[in-house]
């Protein structure tokens, strides 16, 4: 794994503000995946996420409001050891 691809996961991992997406190799094609759903999450989208748990919406209906699939919403919450 590049030092360029790490960097980008380490900030998706925190819920950091996420850079706009670039083409890149192939193998990045989750991590850009990821991003763009993160960045729909707002400034903070860790934070964002959070409110929206604490709130006791399930992962679907959070999914919904954002207009991104269900499971990106589970995968940022595993990432990020949200519930």
């Amino acid at each position: 794994m590049d030092h360029q691809r790490r960097a980008n996961l380490q900030k998706i991992k925190s819920g950091g503000v996420v850079p706009r997406h670039s083409k890149g190799p192939r193998g990045e094609c989750r991590a850009q995946y990821l991003r763009q759903h993160v960045a729909t999450l707002g400034p903070k989208p860790k934070k964002s996420l959070e409110a929206f748990v604490d709130l006791g919406l399930t992962d679907g209906e959070i999914a919904r409001y954002f207009n991104m699939p269900k499971t990106c919403i589970s995968k940022l919450c595993h990432l990020w050891g949200i519930r």
